[in-house]
């Protein structure tokens, strides 16, 4: 029996946050905030000292990077980069998010049994294409020959005279970049919100979150993780106290269905080339939003494998504060455990 389930809802539940339309086209002494959808999410900002041309000017990077990372938008940079035979000169925004890929891939390679989050199996995605094509699972063949596209060696990334370039070497190799795109654009939102003066600044990308300067009493954020598996109702497990940063979910209760009770999500481990199965949420506490988003699919990926992220901490000290897992067998913390308040 096969199920198919695709939710368009935030994995994270912000305790704290309030949303309020006002009409103010001055500089306000609260928070303005602005609601949109793109990049395939519901964006939510709110900060205060800001105007309401600096959120139509926030509004307006958002919109153009979407064009810049959109999959299936043919006018997009990374549709057209796809279909290229050899890749070439990309915009500095396309560059970043793929060196983000590149270093998470090889801090995961370093420190597991092969590269957690890798960024290169656009043809698997688009092969199992979750959200669009419900219940189908490809065949064994199908799925080696998609895998047989990717590599990060089959990539080269540089930067020369100021201009940014991306080829590749196999022709057929796809990037998919929705694992780190949302989060490096949360972390842009958050940098632009602050060089217009804004403070106490809350951004939300659907599963990622930035912050910066706390509450405007002093206080830190609270923001509460949702229940992988809720009985009833948005139960949180959690939540986390924090002043500024960024907090990045990977989780396999969006985008699924169910087969013969697996449930197959939209997280793909690329050894493999099928879907994670053992593990229900991976939740990080990161400096950056970009590395934040790439980490959580990371720990996702690798506690299937049986492998930790204190693996990552002994590697790379500082590349998270925090990480929470959850799985059949519990709950476990990783990290700085000051900033996590379990329920």
């Amino acid at each position: 029996m096969k199920s198919f389930k695709l939710q368009v809802s935030a994995f994270l539940l912000v305790s704290v946050l309030l949303f309020a339309v006002t009409g103010c086209s001055g500089r306000s002494d609260g928070a303005l905030s602005r609601s949109l959808f793109a990049m395939n999410t519901v964006i939510d900002i709110s900060s205060d000292g800001i105007t309401e041309t600096d959120l139509d000017e926030a509004a307006a990077l958002i919109r153009s990077w979407e064009l810049i990372f959109d999959f299936k938008n043919s006018e997009s940079e990374l549709y057209r980069w796809n279909e290229s035979a050899v890749g070439g000169k990309v915009s500095r925004e396309f560059y970043s998010v793929v060196k983000t890929g590149l270093e998470i891939y090889v801090l995961s390679s370093g420190v597991c049994s092969g590269g957690a989050c890798d960024i290169t199996i656009g043809a698997l995605v688009e092969l199992w294409d979750i959200p669009n094509k419900g219940d189908f699972i490809p065949d064994e063949s199908e799925i080696k020959a998609a895998l047989a596209l990717s590599g990060f060696e089959n990539l080269t990334i540089y930067e020369a005279s100021g201009e940014f370039f991306v080829e590749k070497s196999l022709p057929e190799l796809r990037l998919s970049l929705g694992g780190i795109a949302k989060g490096w654009a949360l972390e842009q939102t958050v940098e632009f919100l602050k060089s217009r003066g804004g403070q106490h600044i809350m951004v939300s990308f659907g599963g990622n979150i930035g912050v910066a300067g706390g509450k405007s009493d002093g206080s830190p954020w609270k923001i509460g993780i949702r229940s992988p598996r809720p009985e009833t109702g948005d139960e949180t497990v959690g939540c986390f106290k924090i002043t500024d940063g960024y907090i990045a979910v990977s989780g396999d209760y969006e985008r699924y269905f169910e087969s013969d009770g697996v449930r197959y999500c939209h997280i793909f481990d690329p050894q493999t080339g099928y879907p994670v199965t053992d593990t229900q949420s991976a939740v990080v506490f990161t400096e950056s939003g970009a590395i934040g988003d790439a980490l959580s699919t990371a720990l996702f990926v690798m506690n299937s494998r049986g492998e930790t992220p204190d693996l990552l901490l002994g590697e790379q000290p500082g590349i998270f504060k925090t990480a929470f897992i959850i799985d059949d067998s519990g709950q476990r913390l990783f990290g700085d455990e000051g900033y996590f308040i379990k329920y």
